[in-house]
């Protein structure tokens, strides 16, 4: 069976923002300002514990390759983003947010996407 990449809404159209959108958007800032406090609590790793995580988590995968989607941000702007091609959609997992290129915004959720380089039989609604 192949994989069918999703599409939701058309990021290069007019898009209203939904309630979703706005507790989505607010719950990833919450997240992202947790963890950097809790990171600054941390002490300061030294070397040799860096070696040995490295160590644990063994040898670097091989890269897999990606798919490149179209994706219109939380602010309104759009811009480009690569993903596992594995994945079905862009948002999978703690995917859900960028960084605007354009604004700066950190996260900020994707609200639209469509695969650019998935052949049009392998595109499906969300």
């Amino acid at each position: 069976m192949s994989l069918v990449y999703q599409r939701q809404g058309a990021p290069l159209e007019d898009y209203r923002l939904a309630r979703a959108d706005h507790r989505r958007q607010e719950e990833a800032a919450s997240i992202a300002v947790w963890v950097q406090e809790q990171v600054a609590k941390a002490p300061p790793m030294s070397p040799e514990t860096w070696e040995r995580i490295q160590e644990m988590f063994g040898e670097p995968r091989t890269p897999e390759e990606k798919v490149t989607w179209r994706v219109r941000l939380y602010c309104g702007h759009i811009q480009e983003t690569a993903r596992p091609q594995s994945w079905s959609r862009p948002d999978e997992g703690a995917a859900d947010e960028e960084t605007c290129d354009a604004c700066g915004l950190r996260p900020a959720i994707i609200v639209a996407y469509e695969p650019l380089e998935a052949n049009r039989d392998q595109v499906g609604p969300a």
